[in-house]
């Protein structure tokens, strides 16, 4: 690693709500607004210190559906260490609500796969065409094939 971007990297991490976000992060990718809560501070600081967390390459965004998500690409060894070894009430308080956003997605996709569960195969087209997934898997087939099984599949 070159030695400037080792000292922006440390420069980024170096502050209590970055450290705590990288903490969180190293754990799930998380949204603005998840990490809003985790940290209970408001969403321009937040965003602030992403912006700065992405600038140093320790963080980076990616688009799922209509969600911003936030990730570690690769935890530095020397950041994983400091991450795995933080405590105190802090830190404590990040894990607890981090909990609590997990059980609060889960409980989402429960009631979401619910309400659709009748409409299932209809709502799937809406995000991807059949043939583009059977077309995918026979790509990904040999040329020929002596047996076939087909277990678990449809709705």
């Amino acid at each position: 690693m070159y030695f400037s971007r080792a000292i922006d990297q440390l420069r980024a991490a170096g502050e209590d709500t970055r450290l705590r976000i990288l903490a969180l992060l190293s754990r799930s990718d998380l949204t603005v607004s998840e990490l809003v809560r985790c940290l209970d501070q408001l969403q321009p600081r937040v965003s602030r210190h992403l912006k700065i967390l992405v600038e140093a390459e320790l963080v980076e965004p990616y688009q799922e559906g209509s969600w911003r998500f936030y990730r570690i690409p690769q935890v530095p060894g020397w950041l994983g260490k400091i991450i795995d070894g933080l405590e105190g009430p802090e830190i404590d308080a990040d894990l607890r609500a981090l909990q609590q956003i997990r059980s609060d997605r889960a409980d989402r996709a429960r009631a979401y796969f619910a309400d659709n569960a009748e409409q299932w195969n209809a709502v799937r087209r809406l995000h991807i065409d059949d043939h583009e997934i059977e077309n995918e898997l026979l790509s990904m087939a040999p040329a020929s094939l002596d047996h076939f099984l087909d277990l678990g599949t449809g709705t």
